[in-house]
């Protein structure tokens, strides 16, 4: 799995597309290091009706990969969506971790409730 700032990088730049941007149903939250990069284009999109361009994200937010500014949108979706199902599966594993080591078959019924709605409020997975 490649490194979350390169694809999450990747990512915002093809949301300054604004066919990309409409299309894009990912809370703020799934983003492990860019969630105030995409906060910012929403805003900046609220305000002057418009994306920033590539200069103003890197000058802002000198943390993204500017190796990904030419990355194909639907590539980097893709790979975003399973570093959030990653993610999403990892956490569901650890926040029930104390109740695995008391109860196995009640974790397992947690963990399976919190990846089913973790992947059903998705369904474009």
């Amino acid at each position: 799995m490649e490194n979350y700032n390169f694809i999450e990088s990747g990512l915002i730049f093809g949301l300054c597309d604004s066919q990309n941007f409409k299309s894009f149903t990912h809370p703020i939250k799934d983003f492990a290091q860019h969630g105030d990069t995409y906060k910012f284009i929403q805003e900046y999109l609220d305000e002057y009706s418009e994306s920033p361009s590539n200069q103003i994200l890197i000058e802002k937010f000198p943390h993204l990969s500017t190796d990904a500014q030419d990355m194909n949108f639907q590539y980097a979706l893709a790979e975003f969506k399973k570093q959030v199902m990653f993610r999403n599966i990892i956490s569901a594993f650890s926040n029930n971790k104390p109740i695995l080591e008391q109860n196995p078959k009640k974790a397992l019924s947690l963990i399976m409730e919190g990846l089913h709605g973790s992947y059903s409020s998705r369904k474009r997975f």
